[in-house]
């Protein structure tokens, strides 16, 4: 099953200068002083018979049939043969529906083996690299398993004839030393079973390392790290060659336009190794969970990101609608959703559905849109926000986080923060809700560094309710279990006054 585009010499040439020498006559012969006799050549003809092995095991294959690869191969496929770590010489192959064929080459006379001598013999080269896959098996391409990855290699005595200046071997040699498994990966959503069409598939994770071999030369280790499979086109069937991977752990990790899955052999998905044999063929399918999503490649329509899924990048596309499942918590990577919203005259920049915990990483910058809140609490609900550095507002008449214009809103938590900056629209808290709205209970602690909430113009407070005369709060705590409100009154004049300002800001 191998193939390989290096440039070779033709069979077909050697072929056509024996068979010219032979056609020459005696008087042509002493004619012309310049032929060269047998003894006259430079070079040595080696024709080799080879086979690969019976055994079930070998990956010398090409044509699949059902689970198991069928022996081929193809016109001009190479042969590396090597003396001492050195290459002498290339031997090519004639075409073979089976595992059979003859491989013919020259070996210049300078680099001669002796009588006897056991030299190996590389399909494809002596080095092994494993990297720039394509997915493919076979179809031709020049990055498929069978033109570039399906290594093996075996060693034999040679038999020299010098007066007839050909080297052969006695019984023809045998290819069964494999130096990798061939792996079907079929790739699944674990949620909903549907195909995942991966743009690219990482493997990554090796016994006892975090890496893979990715390149041996002369059966030395050259080279070790994760392994890119680059399909030509987004699919969800991908062959992966990889070098002995018996015992290994695996962690599997697809792009899939703006989302990226993964499945861990040796983690939660499936704890332990990978049990898989140098030499073989496997044919696995892989239900894979959903971990981050590009904000930049998703398509129009609204998003909605489950309980353990990671945001990353900036939202460009004004036709999103981002949203968090209920009592998911999603991680916030350097996450900015900013710009114009034109799904139905606006929305909030994140839109909670129910009870959500956002864990932010880095800096985070939301903003909401007309009447929207930076990021939205629903009534009844908690919101929980931990980590980086915030910044929350609304470019319209919405609360920084909290609720929006006649849109009442949950409770928020906001807890081992870095930095909080919220800034509420026309009539609204920087923390709480909009006009004509009401909100839940607010609780602000293990804030590292600095909050700062900022009202929007008209509005009465900058943490609590919006303008309105109907408005309520549920309770306001603030530090240390400070209460500035209790649900019904201010606790005391002061903190009424530290809620009124423009900017409310806290330190611990």
């Amino acid at each position: 099953m191998k193939k390989i585009l290096t440039d070779i010499r033709s069979l077909a040439a050697v072929l056509m200068a024996s068979a010219a020498f032979v056609a020459c006559s005696n008087d042509d012969i002493l004619n012309d002083q310049t032929t060269n006799t047998p003894n006259d050549q430079k070079f040595y003809t080696m024709t080799v018979e080879v086979s690969k092995a019976d055994d079930v095991a070998s990956t010398r294959a090409l044509t699949l049939s059902g689970n198991e690869l069928a022996a081929t191969w193809k016109a001009g496929e190479v042969v590396k043969v090597v003396k001492d770590n050195t290459i002498i010489g290339e031997l090519t192959a004639q075409a073979s529906n089976d595992g059979t064929t003859t491989l013919t080459g020259q070996i210049d006379e300078n680099n001669l083996p002796s009588n006897g001598e056991t030299l190996t013999f590389y399909l494809h080269d002596t080095l092994f690299d494993y990297t720039g896959q394509s997915g493919l098996l076979t179809n031709g391409n020049e990055k498929s398993i069978e033109n570039n990855y399906d290594y093996d290699y075996c060693t034999a005595a040679v038999t020299v004839d010098n007066e007839k200046k050909t080297i052969s071997v006695n019984g023809g040699i045998t290819f069964n030393s494999p130096q990798q498994a061939i792996i079907k990966f079929t790739l699944k959503d674990k949620a909903s079973g549907n195909p995942i069409n991966a743009d690219k598939l990482t493997i990554s994770g090796s016994k006892g390392q975090a890496k893979w071999v990715r390149k041996v030369n002369m059966l030395s280790l050259a080279d070790e790290g994760d392994i890119d499979v680059t399909p030509e086109s987004a699919t969800n069937v991908i062959f992966v060659s990889l070098y002995q991977p018996y015992a290994y752990s695996l962690t599997l990790t697809a792009t899939a336009g703006a989302f990226t899955y993964e499945y861990d052999y040796g983690g939660s998905d499936k704890p332990g190794t990978l049990s898989m044999v140098h030499g073989s063929y496997y044919d696995v399918t892989v239900k894979m969970t959903r971990k981050s999503i590009d904000l930049s490649k998703l398509p129009s329509g609204e998003f909605i990101a489950q309980n353990g899924e990671e945001l990353t990048g900036t939202l460009n596309n004004n036709q999103v609608m981002v949203s968090i499942a209920e009592g998911a918590t999603v991680k916030l990577n350097n996450v900015t959703i900013n710009g114009e919203k034109e799904l139905g005259g606006g929305c909030p920049g994140i839109t909670c559905l129910g009870d959500a915990t956002l864990r932010c990483n880095g800096t985070v910058t939301v903003n909401g849109y007309a009447s929207y809140p930076g990021i939205y609490v629903p009534e009844g609900k908690t919101l929980t926000l931990t980590g980086g550095n915030l910044y929350a507002s609304s470019a319209g008449s919405g609360a920084g986080i909290g609720g929006g214009q006649n849109l009442d809103c949950g409770n928020i938590v906001l807890g081992s923060m870095a930095k909080v900056y919220a800034t509420g629209g026309t009539n609204a808290a920087g923390i709480g809700s909009g006009a004509n709205a009401s909100c839940g209970n607010i609780t602000v602690y293990d804030i590292a560094y600095y909050m700062e909430a900022t009202k929007g113009s008209d509005a009465p407070y900058c943490i609590g309710k919006g303008f309105g005369s109907n408005n309520s709060s549920g309770i306001i705590t603030i530090g240390n279990d400070n209460v500035y409100y209790d649900g019904s009154n201010f606790t005391s004049t002061q903190a009424e006054n530290a809620l009124k300002g423009t900017t409310f800001t806290w330190q611990p």
